[in-house]
């Protein structure tokens, strides 16, 4: 899903980090960091629902906070760009591509 997401919306950047060997790197690396991030937001989310009048509607407020959580995740790592800086690693929320320099290669 990450190699792909990657491949559609960065292209430049995706053949960059495959050509210097350092794609399955990244992919791992933003792999680790979404689903940090989405364990993360899933407790906080959890955390912050109301008590529940009855067992079947804590569980669907369970089920939407946790599909709410994977989704903000999903957006954050996988927002990738061409236009801006290249990554080295995926520390953070990779909204990054390449300088200047790399988009003319």
């Amino acid at each position: 899903m990450i190699e792909y997401a990657l491949e559609e919306k960065a292209p430049k950047m995706f053949q960059h980090l495959k050509r210097t060997g350092q794609l399955k790197t990244f992919v791992q690396e933003t792999d680790r960091n979404l689903l940090d991030s989405f364990e993360e937001a899933e407790i906080k989310a959890h955390q912050a629902l109301p008590r529940p009048k009855t067992s079947l509607e804590n569980l669907q407020n369970r089920n939407e906070a946790t599909r709410r959580a994977w989704e903000e995740a999903l957006a954050t790592w996988l927002d990738f760009s061409d236009q801006d800086e290249a990554p080295t690693t995926a520390q953070k929320p990779p909204n990054s591509g390449f300088s200047e320099e790399e988009r003319k290669e």
